[in-house]
């Protein structure tokens, strides 16, 4: 792989005018509006409101720490709102940040994220009756993953 100036390059094996280009659906790209079409249900995922915050869920129901009695709960909510999400797009890579502007200033923040989160992801991941696999990354392995599956671009 080659980048230029920090920017992937992108060749299109046609030759042709396809232009690769990823919205974000909803309203806005924070954590409430990332998840899926429910700012209400994406909102009780950003681990930051609620939890001795200033800040809380404009939808009234804040985020709650995951542990071992609500994770099955918890983890069944949040991957609806994946499932939903991912109606959206014609491939099986959804891209769903973790962030805004302005975010994980504090390491107590991105800790309580991750803590969170990793529980979600793992357990998640042993369903293995749910057929999904959702980890932690970068925007640069949504990309790569999503030109593997796709057979027009391909990265040089």
């Amino acid at each position: 792989m080659k980048f230029l100036n920090k920017y992937l390059i992108l060749i299109d094996r046609n030759i042709s005018t396809r232009i690769f280009t990823h919205i974000l659906p909803f309203y806005a790209y924070d954590i409430p509006h990332t998840c899926g079409p429910d700012p209400k249900i994406c909102c009780q995922f950003d681990f930051k409101r609620g939890m001795d915050s200033l800040s809380s869920c404009p939808w009234g129901i804040d985020s709650i720490p995951i542990n071992d009695e609500n994770i099955q709960e918890r983890s069944q909510l949040l991957l609806d709102q994946y499932r939903k999400k991912a109606q959206l797009f014609r491939t099986n890579v959804l891209f769903i940040q973790l962030g805004d502007d302005l975010r994980y200033k504090y390491i107590a923040e991105a800790k309580r994220q991750f803590e969170n989160y990793d529980k979600l992801l793992t357990y998640i991941n042993q369903r293995t009756d749910w057929n999904v696999h959702v980890r932690f990354s970068w925007i640069y392995i949504f990309f790569l993953n999503k030109f593997k599956l796709d057979s027009i671009w391909y990265i040089k």
